[in-house]
């Protein structure tokens, strides 16, 4: 019966793992588990075209939460070991990753390059946090990219937490935001 991992198990084995994933395998993933009753095989040859993927699962499957009488070497294998729900914490976990470094890097005072595309880019991260879409998109409790770039975006935008709050409530009021879906 596959063990479910704990958030901190997932990202304490997550450490040092920097291979973006590709975007068209992280969609087909996407779909297939959106599907009622995703397939632990179509999950593991999607993840098998990815070797940033499938670096993250054997490294999860292999780690000491697991503790294995030998190295599991087979993407199949770690998915039926690891479970669909583990696996799928771990590759949005991995995407989220790779988007939150790069965004952090852009709003950096040092990044002085395209103010313009910087200024939407703030707005559309500000948007998202304020209609809590990490909740949906990230599946997460906590909304990490903001946390590591947030105070550089209120920077670039001239506002402050206050305007967030404000402008929270004003989402929440009129119906908009994650907790609607």
């Amino acid at each position: 019966m596959a063990q479910p991992l704990t958030d901190q198990q997932i990202s304490d084995i997550m450490q040092g793992i920097r291979v973006p994933p590709q975007p068209q395998v992280l969609v087909d993933l996407q779909m297939e588990q959106m599907c009622p009753d995703p397939d632990p095989r179509s999950i593991a040859k999607l993840i098998s075209q990815d070797v940033g993927l499938t670096g993250a699962i054997l490294k999860v499957v292999n780690s000491a939460a697991y503790n294995l009488s030998a190295p599991s070497t087979s993407v199949e294998h770690a998915v039926n070991l690891i479970g669909i729900d583990s696996v799928i914490n771990v590759i949005n976990g991995l995407a989220i990753r790779s988007e939150l470094s790069d965004a952090t890097h852009y709003f950096r005072p040092e990044n002085t390059s395209d103010d313009e595309r910087k200024t939407l880019l703030g707005i559309l991260k500000l948007a998202e946090h304020i209609c809590g879409n990490y909740r949906i998109l990230g599946q997460q409790d906590e909304d990490l990219e903001w946390q590591a770039s947030g105070s550089e975006i209120l920077a670039h935008l001239g506002l402050g937490e206050y305007d967030v709050e404000q402008l929270t409530l004003a989402y929440a009021e009129s119906g908009v935001g994650a907790q609607n879906y």
